[in-house]
């Protein structure tokens, strides 16, 4: 658990190859709650905020791809989630929850996960738990298949 909370929205990057799994994504796709949920399941779980404006980490990218899981959502839901945070944290209107931007910021993180060879997780109707679940059931399945 101390790994996953030390690693948490790009934090240690310099050390984020020693992750079991790590979570990208952009903002709002339930990577921090999911990394928590599988820090308490004993896997060290890092995971990195992604925006469109900004080129991601080297870190990251140098990862191996079995060990990433781009998290992506629909553009629709997202809107509905940042609308609500932007709301209540009296944020001032932008393009963060700008419905035709976001679905740049979606199709963009989609194009790199598949560029990456990462594994693709829509996160739109999940719950974090069953995320979770998917990524530990793949991970497993990955260990098999390595013996």
């Amino acid at each position: 658990m101390e790994f996953t909370l030390a690693h948490d929205d790009g934090l240690k990057l310099d050390s984020i190859d020693q992750a079991d799994v790590v979570l990208a994504g952009i903002s709002r796709t339930s990577k921090s709650p999911t990394s928590i949920y599988l820090g308490q399941h004993g896997y060290r779980c890092a995971n990195v905020a992604l925006a469109i404006e900004v080129e991601p980490p080297a870190e990251l990218l140098a990862m191996p791809p079995e060990k990433v899981f781009g998290l992506v959502i629909d553009p629709n839901r997202l809107a509905d989630v940042r609308s609500t945070r932007q709301r209540g944290w009296s944020m001032s209107d932008g393009k963060y929850n700008s419905l035709e931007h976001i679905i740049s910021e979606v199709r963009w993180s989609r194009r790199l996960f598949t560029k990456q060879g990462w594994r693709v997780l829509d996160v739109s109707s999940s719950a974090i738990e069953e995320t979770a679940h998917k990524i530990i059931e793949m991970l497993k399945a990955d260990k098999q298949t390595a013996k």
